[in-house]
């Protein structure tokens, strides 16, 4: 089992508003259980800082010989847009066993995103908590954003500063001693 891939007009360049669009192409050389097969479109920024550990009170404002710098990471997800491409809509509603079998082959699964404008880190969703059937609202993260532009990709200053945008393809097999299936695409934005 393999699967990949694969866009349609794949130009060197997205922006803001276009559409990106493609199939995942699934080959399998036997029948296959599969209970979904899921595409999304993420983006995520990482930044890192390097720099010298504070000097605690009393040490004497000197460093010791090999003393290790202080590395800070952050990892935000900056576009999160998932979809199922298989089973279809009218396919699940025809049949309630969510597991499917897929004769061999190869099977093609199409798929369309429009790039937003803004990020989509601000698009708060509180959960709620079903607490003894009384459904509460769970506090929310504290790291809420403002929207803005959707920023370019970006690979920059040995990478302490980095945005990229992924379309991945997984295929779900019911089976929990079963791995599920990924690849990705990274297209320049």
């Amino acid at each position: 089992m393999s699967i990949r891939i694969q866009l349609n007009n794949a130009q060197s360049l997205y922006t803001n508003l276009d559409f990106i669009g493609g199939k995942a192409i699934l080959s399998l050389t036997r029948e296959e259980d599969i209970s979904a097969i899921n595409v999304k479109l993420e983006g995520e920024s990482k930044s890192r800082l390097e720099g010298e550990p504070p000097i605690p009170y009393g040490y004497g404002g000197m460093r010791r010989r090999g003393e290790a710098t202080v590395v800070e990471t952050e990892v935000h997800k900056i576009l999160y847009k998932p979809v199922t491409v298989f089973p279809t809509a009218n396919l699940q509603s025809a049949r309630r066993a969510g597991v499917y079998t897929l004769q061999p082959g190869q099977h093609e699964f199409a798929f369309e995103f429009k790039l937003p404008f803004n990020n989509t880190c601000a698009d708060y969703q509180p959960a709620l908590v079903n607490i003894g059937g009384l459904q509460m609202q769970a506090p929310g993260s504290r790291d809420r954003h403002v929207k803005k532009t959707l920023p370019p990709t970006l690979h920059a200053f040995q990478d302490h500063a980095v945005i990229r945008y992924y379309i991945k393809a997984t295929v779900v097999r019911p089976a929990f001693y079963k791995e599920n299936f990924r690849t990705a695409s990274a297209p320049t934005m």
